[in-house]
């Protein structure tokens, strides 16, 4: 019985981290919005989701090559300080194309 009770809790704990990701997150992107513009942050920015947290480094994926490459280049440096600023341990923000079947929802 033991068994079953650390898989929910396991669950728990990562839909918990999920949770407050998402609220960082949410905190980002307002700040990226007021920074960059509405108009700039819909054309490049919303298609961003929030990947795993492993260590220092969060993931964050976006849906094309194109726009990986070119958020990476435009905004990498900014999305890492803003990271940076919402949850100190967060160091490194590693920008990926998601898999289609892994892409989660938009924010």
């Amino acid at each position: 019985m033991t068994g079953g009770l650390e898989g929910y809790d396991a669950v728990a704990e990562a839909n918990a981290q999920k949770s407050v990701l998402a609220i960082h997150w949410s905190r980002i992107c307002e700040r990226l919005k007021a920074e960059v513009g509405e108009v700039e942050y819909r054309t490049w920015l919303r298609q961003i989701t929030v990947g795993p947290v492993e260590e220092d480094e969060i993931t964050l994926y976006l849906p094309t090559r194109f726009l990986r490459d070119w958020v990476r280049g435009q905004y990498g440096d900014r999305l890492g300080a803003l990271w940076h600023a919402e949850v100190p341990a967060i160091r490194r923000v590693e920008l990926q194309v998601a898999r289609p079947a892994a892409r989660p929802a938009p924010t």
